[in-house]
């Protein structure tokens, strides 16, 4: 019945709850990273990447546009559910799936796939902060995770990440 805060593999984890509407970052309250998955053993709270947390906020501050929250953790019925990969990120408390939204959302989403695809200061950033996945989806969905990588897709300065989807 301790929920403070841990550190696996160099993964920081911090414990969500549905109610808590304080904030955890400048822009998002606790509340926005709770599961969308109703297994009862969830009512409580769970656990999720504090790495993809702050990832998400500096996504926020570089492109000044809103962000809408659309998944976090996944138990393996609920990540099936939503069409997820068997070992998907999500069911290791280590993804956030998310959209730009509002008026400056097509031009953020446009500046955040160029970013990544050029190699940008601002991705080497992400990576500093522990954000070694990056997924891009129809309908300018996205999805980051802190997963523990020994190889990738793609490398940056010694950083191997993996890139998929849309990008």
């Amino acid at each position: 019945k301790l929920f403070n805060d841990f550190i696996y593999n160099g993964v920081t984890y911090t414990f969500i709850t549905k109610d808590n509407n304080k904030n955890i970052t400048n822009n998002f309250k606790v509340s926005e990273f709770y599961t969308k998955c109703t297994a009862p053993k969830y009512s409580v709270g769970h656990f999720i990447s504090k790495n993809c947390i702050n990832g998400l906020q500096l996504i926020r501050d570089k492109y000044n546009t809103q962000i809408r929250v659309t998944s976090t953790f996944r138990n393996k019925t609920c990540n099936t559910i939503a069409g997820g990969a068997s070992e998907s990120q999500h069911i290791h408390n280590n993804a956030i799936d998310w959209k730009f939204i509002g008026v400056k959302a097509g031009k953020a989403q446009l500046a955040y796939e160029k970013d990544v695809m050029s190699r940008s200061a601002f991705l080497q950033k992400l990576l500093l902060s522990g954000i070694m996945g990056y997924g891009s989806y129809p309908g300018n969905f996205n999805h980051i995770d802190s997963r523990v990588i020994s190889s990738g897709n793609r490398s940056l300065n010694g950083y191997k990440y993996i890139v998929w989807g849309e990008f």
